[in-house]
């Protein structure tokens, strides 16, 4: 009886939100146990220009945000936990200090900003699979560098080929060992679905950083607009089995028990 009423309780809460847009309310906290510092540098001409130079002074790797639902959508309650944890994919602007309202979006509509990057079909699978193969393989600040800068890399690069010293993004001072992992977990990307076993999404805000993150749910289907939610609302039985669904995101360390 308690799990009906349960299921009744968030069928209504859906429903008063399945017209407005999804979104969540974050703040940036601080680097997650699994960030280093490191630097960039990105030519998005091709043309040997740098735009963009970043030496040394990035933090890379996983970041901490809190986030309040009750100014969030009904959706974002779902998808994220305080605190939570999220990856850059935004290299031009600064993670948000302040509280601000964001968009949960598919990852091939990110990330938004001046630049017009946007991931597309084939980079934003390529990151599912990376989430996929290699998100529970983060268990250190080393490769957590290596995890932020193989996102970057799928998100940046322009050529057909993966290479963190060369091309359209270059890394540099990554820690240790961080530069080997990332070439390595690359190289493995093959754009196999069998991966695709975590729900990847993205985190977007024109003024701030925008962000990709996982979260049990969805089975990899795109996040749903406000129509699409009311279906969703109007089956209980098909929330059960969301629900029944949801699995523990892998645990951080020094961090067990917080997400």
């Amino acid at each position: 009886m308690k799990n009906v009423t349960f299921l009744a309780a968030v069928v209504v809460a859906l429903a008063t939100t399945a017209a407005r847009a999804n979104t969540a309310y974050i703040k940036y906290i601080s680097p997650g146990p699994c960030c280093g510092v490191a630097g960039f540098c990105v030519d998005f001409d091709n043309n040997g220009s740098w735009d963009k130079k970043y030496n040394n002074n990035v933090y890379t790797g996983e970041y901490k945000f809190a986030f309040d639902a009750s100014k969030s959508s009904a959706e974002a309650g779902l998808l994220l936990d305080d605190p939570f944890y999220a990856w850059c994919i935004d290299v031009d602007q600064n993670a948000p200090t302040h509280w601000a309202l964001y968009d949960i979006t598919d990852l091939e509509k990110a990330p938004v900003n001046g630049w017009g990057v946007l991931m597309g079909t084939t980079r934003a699978d390529r990151v599912r699979e990376l989430f996929g193969r290699f998100i529970g393989d983060v268990n250190t600040k080393e490769e957590g560098e290596a995890f932020a800068a193989s996102l970057w890399e799928i998100v940046y690069e322009k050529s057909a080929v993966y290479d963190l010293d060369d091309g359209t993004l270059r890394m540099n001072g990554l820690d240790g060992n961080a530069k080997n992992i990332s070439e390595g977990w690359l190289g493995q990307l093959t754009g196999d679905t069998a991966y695709f076993d975590y729900d990847v999404f993205a985190l977007t805000n024109g003024t701030y950083q925008d962000f990709a993150l996982t979260s049990p749910g969805y089975g990899g289907q795109p996040i749903p607009e406000p129509v699409t939610m009311m279906g969703m609302v109007l089956g209980v039985g098909g929330l059960a089995a969301y629900l029944r669904k949801r699995r523990p995101r892998p645990d951080r360390p020094g961090e067990r028990g917080t997400q």
